[in-house]
């Protein structure tokens, strides 16, 4: 009987058989193993001015959580920093005033009230009249003199009864009455518009009116009491 060069062949089928058994057995156990799900670690937001936390490999309960930080102080995270802006603080100024250099807000305020109102233009005599002029609308006893010591043109006109009036339409924002007072005149009504004013000619040489819108106006002068008065002149003024 001849002799085979590899011994008997017969033992090598269930060796081989066997070796596959193996490997297939621990294939099976690495997919398993591969597909069982792992722990789930979240990730914790920290105070550190690191960008991530670095995690550990093993699985296990995790530490207590970071106290919450005051929202005041700055919180970095892994996408963005906010900080908080310090509140804007104004200087305080003693009563001598800021330090040379500075404004504040209260100086601003006093150079703005500083600065003066427009003034109104000044008035200039627009239209004169003397008391013999013959615009001046006399009605009643007046008589005209002539001749008089410190009258305007040497003229003034006197009236003797109460009640007698004279009357004026004018153009201007303010008039000027002139008389010669003496201690024993009486007193004349000066209606202008709707306005009403009393003059004693008992002193003084003229009286002026308050200031009047620039447009036309009415006056009338009344002898309103005493035995006697008189006009001198009448000014009108405005602004040119």
């Amino acid at each position: 009987m001849d002799k085979q060069p590899f011994g008997d062949r017969s033992l090598l089928v269930p060796i081989a058989i066997g070796v596959f058994s193996i490997l297939g057995i621990f294939v099976i156990l690495l997919s398993v193993y591969l597909d069982k799900p792992q722990a789930v670690v979240s990730a914790t937001r920290t105070v550190t001015p690191f960008k991530y936390l670095l995690l550990a490999t093993e699985t296990g309960v995790p530490g207590p959580e970071a106290e919450a930080t005051d929202p005041e102080l700055v919180v970095t995270g892994p996408e963005q920093t906010f900080t908080e802006e310090p509140e804007q603080e104004f200087p305080t100024f003693s009563a001598a005033g800021p330090p040379q250099g500075t404004t504040s807000a209260n100086s601003l305020l006093r150079v703005t009230q500083a600065v003066p109102a427009t003034t109104a233009a000044a008035l200039s005599v627009r239209e004169r009249y003397d008391d013999a002029d013959s615009r001046l609308e006399y009605d009643g006893d007046w008589i005209n003199e002539t001749g008089v010591a410190n009258a305007q043109q040497g003229t003034l006109t006197v009236s003797n009864a109460i009640g007698n009036d004279l009357v004026l339409t004018f153009v201007g924002q303010q008039i000027i009455i002139g008389y010669l007072g003496e201690p024993l005149l009486g007193s004349i009504t000066i209606s202008i518009d709707d306005d009403e004013f009393q003059l004693d000619q008992s002193t003084g040489k003229e009286w002026t009116s308050p200031q009047l819108p620039n447009t036309e106006h009415f006056i009338i002068i009344v002898h309103d009491s005493g035995d006697t008065v008189n006009l001198d002149y009448i000014n009108v003024l405005g602004s040119n």
